[in-house]
């Protein structure tokens, strides 16, 4: 294989090793006195003393609530806006009683740059700052490090297993790993595990592949943190880990903690994703070509090796069939020409499948006798060892487990079902999500008696909690622990640091003429103030469109225009964006939050349409039936309160300094004509100003 060139790299293991960093990290400090919080934080705290940091009155108060709510025995839910200084907020009271009552604290966020931030970071300089020696873990979820033991199963089968076209992608990963500290897959910047996912499963960490006497045990990078956990005092994680430990009864995470789940907003739609299971014919066909390339391998073969492996044959003819035969049915040849793909629920299985070949039972039944083959073979095998070599049994329990899962779905009336399918790349996944997220949110994450905080610079909606709450099932708790709600406005002068306008018109969102007009709003405005501009857009579709109609005018000028269209990365528009000096960047829904452009990296953002959610996503049609049942509206009840959310994320791109100055426009007309356009507008921190034409802004702003 092409790859085998990679170990002459190998020699000089410690050349970079400075480029990777520890994930388990051991604070010895200088003890240091202090009396009480306010010392710590107050006018005249340490923290002001010989720092860059300046004192924020709203940091203050909101870190003096957290340290009453701990006391109390409270749960805090806290919506603290930009530049308050949140995380020195609640890190200082919350390691300050950790480490006086020995409890670990968990901290919980949603995006990687934050969770790193928080650990090589923001821990230290607390950790420092109160004089402490502690210990501090940062995790992620198992299937997030590699396996030692199986990458080294996988090269010993790599003619069997690797494709030509896979080789470069499994080198990256080889040399990697004689580097790494952590295992963590998102160092390994030559490997894209969206495009690699088939690869990435078959090395792995997996529970179910480990073994107490594996020869590569003191390598085991998630052993190694999982153990680390036991005597951590702070413990960084992800939503997804934090979820599923619970849901899951994992057991990872110490049952008694201290909790904060800071960027709160995103912890349900975290849950939802991970709970959320898809079975396509891909992925069945991958375990099956996989498993059967290992058979071809193994010499000699017993019996039972033989007739499994007429049995995986079979199975792949049926795989092909079934999902073949479902997307050429009548109900699906409707849509044979849509350019997206189609999302439809269904209830009963039986009517859904009921055109397919071979049947939903008999497809069903196959599965059943693979799975149960599959598990046959044990250590009374003839040839146990040399398939337990291979890999070929590692294999066996993933797939079966797998199978059983999808089993246990397909007929459960505690899931909601859908099929998504796509003719022109010939596409079709069965999926699976349980039906009540946020009953089992509370009853898992946080049934218990354990004191902790929510926060995030967006949570409220219309000046209320309420939202928040039933979505994680908040409301629901049994137990009469009291959640505390606090609001902590920003110290910024935002209604003198920003201009809002809204765009006040009679065009249909969804007609040509609007796109013309956004168009030449975008252009005017980028034009007249020559500054950077971020326009947000709700799908690659819009984006291409307005792509369309901006692309010939921007090449009389010295304006760079970049669109984020499908294929195209994320972090290399973002990269361009801040390198220019007046560019205009048209993005998705990946650029509403988790970007950064302070001062005059950004100074004018558009939204052009309310990030309402898909009408055909399978939990809001369930949401909806549901919610109708209650007397209560889907649209109104969740619809409107998610946009809200993302429009306060999306807003929060533009000031992130007080140096900062902007201009906010929305041109979605909807928030002037609608019953619940003063729900959006008053989600804001400042007021709007309507106009009808884009002249009205560039003869009235005077903030740029």
């Amino acid at each position: 294989k092409a790859y085998q060139y990679v170990y002459s790299l190998s020699e000089d293991n410690n050349k970079y090793n400075s480029d990777f960093k520890d994930s388990v990290i051991h604070y010895n400090s200088d003890p240091k006195n202090y009396n009480s919080l306010d010392s710590i934080i107050a006018k005249d705290g340490m923290l002001y003393s010989n720092s860059k940091y300046n004192y924020r009155d709203g940091q203050y108060r909101m870190s003096k609530a957290i340290e009453t709510d701990i006391q109390s025995g409270n749960v805090s839910i806290i919506e603290a806006e930009t530049g308050l200084g949140k995380t020195y907020a609640y890190l200082i009271p919350f390691i300050i009683e950790s480490s006086k009552k020995d409890i670990p604290l968990i901290i919980s966020t949603y995006t990687k740059s934050l969770q790193e931030q928080l650990f090589y970071k923001d821990i230290k300089n607390v950790i420092e700052l109160l004089g402490l020696s502690l210990s501090a873990t940062i995790l992620k979820g198992r299937g997030n490090y590699i396996c030692n033991n199986r990458l080294v199963n996988l090269e010993s089968q790599s003619n069997e297993l690797v494709s030509d076209l896979e080789c470069h992608d499994i080198a990256a990963i080889i040399v990697w790993s004689h580097y790494t500290k952590s295992g963590d897959i998102d160092e390994c910047g030559s490997f894209r595990l969206s495009q690699n996912n088939r690869l990435w499963n078959l090395i792995k960490s997996d529970v179910k592949f480990c073994s107490k006497r594996c020869s590569l045990s003191s390598l085991c990078y998630y052993t190694v943190l999982s153990k680390s956990i036991e005597n951590a005092d702070i413990i960084v994680v992800n939503h997804s880990l934090f979820a599923l430990d619970s849901i899951e009864n994992r057991q990872l995470l110490p049952l008694e903690n201290y909790f904060v789940i800071d960027e709160a907003h995103d912890f349900f739609k975290s849950t939802k994703k991970v709970l959320t299971l898809e079975f396509d014919k891909l992925f069945f066909k991958n375990y099956l070509s996989d498993i059967s390339s290992l058979i071809k391998s193994l010499s000699p073969k017993s019996k039972e090796i033989l007739s499994l492996n007429d049995m995986i044959s079979i199975v792949d003819n049926k795989v092909d069939s079934f999902f073949n035969s479902y997307l050429h049915s009548s109900e699906t040849m409707k849509n044979k020409f849509s350019s997206y793909p189609i999302t439809k629920t269904f209830q009963d299985s039986q009517v859904e499948f009921q055109d397919c070949e071979p049947s939903i039972n008999e497809f069903i039944s196959t599965l059943s006798e693979l799975s149960v083959s599959m598990n046959s073979i044990d250590d009374s095998c003839a040839d146990f060892d040399l398939t337990k070599k291979s890999g070929l049994l590692d294999l066996f329990i993933q797939f079966s487990d797998s199978i059983c899962t999808f089993l246990s779905c397909i007929e459960s009336e505690k899931y909601i079902s859908w099929v998504k399918y796509y003719h022109k790349s010939n596409y079709v996944s069965i999926n699976f999500l349980a039906k009540d997220i946020g009953r089992i949110i509370g009853e898992n994450c946080f049934g218990n008696l354990n004191v902790g905080v929510f926060c995030s610079a967006t949570i409220t909606v219309d000046n209320t909690f309420e939202y928040f709450k039933s979505q994680l099932g908040l409301d629901r708790l049994s137990y009469n622990t009291t959640i505390s709600e606090h609001t902590f406005g920003t110290p910024f002068f935002l209604e003198e640091q920003v201009d809002f306008y809204s765009f006040k018109s009679d065009l249909h969102i969804n007609s040509d003429e609007y796109i013309a007009s956004v168009s030449k709003q975008i252009f005017e405005v980028a034009s007249f103030f020559n500054k950077k501009m971020l326009v947000l857009c709700t799908s690659y579709r819009q984006a291409s469109q307005i792509k369309d109609k901006l692309t010939s005018k921007f090449k009389n000028t010295n304006m760079q225009l970049l669109v984020h269209e499908k294929g195209r990365s994320r972090n290399s528009l973002i990269r361009a964006f801040r390198e220019s000096e007046n560019a205009v960047l048209i993005g998705t829904m990946a650029f509403w939050e988790g970007v950064d452009f302070p001062g005059d990296q950004l100074s004018i953002l558009m939204m052009i349409r309310i990030p309402f959610s898909n009408p055909n996503d399978p939990y809001l049609k369930y949401l909806d039936t549901k919610l109708n049942m209650q007397g209560k509206n889907s649209f109104s009840d969740y619809q409107v309160p998610e946009a809200c959310i993302k429009m306060k994320q999306g807003f929060g791109r533009l000031i992130r300094t007080e140096f900062d100055a902007g201009v906010f426009i929305v041109t979605d007309p909807r928030i002037h004509h609608s019953s619940y356009g003063n729900t959006i507008i008053n989600s804001f921190p400042i007021e709007s100003v309507p106009y009808t034409q884009v002249s009205q802004i560039l003869n009235k702003n005077k903030i740029l």
